[in-house]
């Protein structure tokens, strides 16, 4: 995230941090580099069905996961 906000001249971007664990949500908020103006982040559920709160269906261009799915539990997911 922080990459692309040093770099960013586009006044339209948004960027969406979601995270299962609210501590990592924290750490990203305090850091100096998070800005409101183009970024949010929340705790949120990967394999939840709803879409994580200010986030709305079909206004996502590009979505990056990362280290996500070590932390999936299979049993929970729907089988494919």
């Amino acid at each position: 995230m922080f990459p692309v906000l040093a770099e960013n001249e586009n006044p339209l971007l948004r960027i969406h941090g979601r995270d299962y664990s609210p501590k990592a949500i924290d750490v990203l908020r305090a850091d100096p580099q998070f800005n409101q103006e183009f970024a949010t982040a929340d705790v949120w559920d990967i394999a939840s069905e709803e879409l994580p709160t200010g986030i709305e269906e079909e206004t996502v261009d590009v979505i990056t996961l990362c280290f996500v799915l070590s932390a999936l539990v299979i049993s929970a997911s729907p089988p494919l």
